[in-house]
């Protein structure tokens, strides 16, 4: 909580300071994280719903582009090695994205567990 000291100096009263994730659960918040995580189903547990929505939005759009991709890539009508060799070169930036998306999950699941065990610790 906020407090306006004599000096009119911000203070922050950590003492206050409500846990995190209060009252959610980490025998949920983990296996959110491990099977739907990448839609961001903890985030969205925990009340965080525009980290949720990105981490939603992100998979949306990585499943429109491989859609898309393949889409382009049947309507040409190329035979087998021309839409091998066509398909790979296009889904490189999507497996980029989803190898950055694939660590961003990673970490944010570790950073929420940290965050809730240490809140556990302290309080």
């Amino acid at each position: 909580m906020l407090n306006r000291s004599s000096e009119d100096e911000l203070d922050f009263d950590f003492k206050l300071q409500e846990e995190y994730g209060a009252g959610k659960t980490l025998w949920l918040i983990i296996p959110l994280w491990l099977l739907p995580g990448g839609f961001g189903a903890h985030r969205f547990y925990l009340g965080n719903k525009l980290l949720g929505l990105a981490m939603l939005g992100v998979v949306i759009l990585m499943v429109i582009g491989g859609i898309l991709i393949g889409f382009n890539a049947a309507v040409s009508g190329m035979n087998p090695s021309e839409l091998e060799a066509s398909s790979s070169s296009a889904l490189g930036p999507v497996s980029v994205i989803g190898l950055v998306f694939s660590v961003w999950v990673f970490f944010d699941g570790v950073y929420v567990i940290y965050r809730k065990l240490t809140a556990k610790m302290s309080g």
